[in-house]
């Protein structure tokens, strides 16, 4: 086993490690989309660059729902995100036309092929895949997914089983091409106790979340779990759904790493703002770094420096270096 990885997973178990604190660095690469080589190329000198501990792979942001119909844009955000053109689903009617499609062909086989390059040339490198849940996927072809939810649930569940089927059996073929976990995305999620409650949509939402959980959980080394909520849901959330670890931005989401340690007993993998590695000055990056490598240390490195969010694509290379040289080279104890 790969030694990064077996530091990983002996931390996932508990197990205090003699070892610096793990990072990683990720970002979309919009202009090399073109083709699954051209993308795995960019990917291979990303980590060339920096030599982080693990690789999150990106394919095109939205790709899951480009063989449903989906028609990604031209256009990309400061993040490298392209929106779709379009929503396949325009009524009631289109959910009873979705149909099981083969993740090893079409758009999602492109992606296979380009874990399946990266792999080739970066075997002992740990690599993580991103999915999204089945809703987060059905929002994405349906503008009006929750409508269409309330009118007729039994027939958009239907719909939404079949959007299941082909995540999992796209994320069991990309551990086969050679991932070695998962980064799990979801909507945004609202939790309380009377919406357990009365909210069938919710509680759908937490159901096929939870089953595709378990089972990727069961296939791959690890889950890591994007969340995105506000901090009176949070703590609600975790103990629902089975990770390994979670990513989330701390900021935004007025949970510090501090907090949400003592709530969650899995892998943090945050801390690196993007407003810092784009705004910030040598000394403002520094501070934060090794605000992190001593944090991580206190957490007995349970504290994997990682993006808040996915980097933007404007973010100067020379300081991602200077945050990596830190971490690899310092030798901050805990206080």
């Amino acid at each position: 086993m790969n030694e990064i990885l077996e530091v990983f997973l002996n931390i996932v178990k508990g197990k205090v490690v003699e070892f610096r604190p793990l990072f990683t660095f990720w970002r979309q690469f919009p202009l090399n989309e073109q083709s699954p080589k051209e993308l795995a190329e960019a990917h291979i000198d990303f980590y060339n660059n920096f030599k982080f501990d693990f690789l999150k792979i990106s394919p095109p942001a939205g790709f899951l729902a480009v063989d449903f119909g989906c028609k990604l844009s031209k256009q990309f955000n400061d993040n490298g995100m392209r929106d779709c053109e379009n929503y396949p689903i325009k009524s009631l009617c289109d959910w009873e036309e979705i149909e099981e499609i083969s993740p090893l062909e079409g758009f999602m086989g492109k992606q296979l092929e380009l874990i399946k390059i990266i792999h080739r040339q970066l075997e002992c490198v740990p690599k993580i895949i991103p999915l999204w849940t089945p809703l987060k996927l059905a929002h994405a072809i349906d503008h009006q997914f929750q409508f269409h939810f309330k009118k007729e649930p039994n027939l958009v569940m239907e719909g939404v089983r079949v959007l299941y089927h082909v995540i999992e059996e796209f994320a069991l073929s990309a551990v086969d091409m050679g991932a070695n976990g998962v980064f799990i995305e979801s909507s945004p999620l609202n939790i309380t106790e009377e919406s357990l409650i009365k909210d069938e949509f919710l509680r759908f939402d937490l159901l096929i979340y939870r089953k595709l959980l378990q089972r990727v959980r069961h296939y791959s080394d690890f889950v890591i779990l994007r969340i995105e909520t506000n901090n009176n849901h949070f703590g609600k959330i975790l103990p629902i759904l089975p990770s390994d670890g979670i990513n989330w931005d701390s900021k935004k989401a007025n949970l510090g790493i501090n907090a949400v340690s003592k709530i969650y007993n899995g892998v943090l993998v945050t801390g690196i703002s993007n407003e810092i590695v784009v705004d910030g000055n040598v000394e403002d990056i520094r501070e934060e770094t090794y605000d992190l490598i001593k944090q991580s240390y206190n957490l007995n490195n349970r504290l994997i420096i990682a993006p808040n969010n996915t980097l933007s694509v404007s973010a100067p290379r020379w300081k991602l270096e200077i945050i990596g040289r830190i971490i690899k080279n310092e030798e901050v104890k805990a206080d």
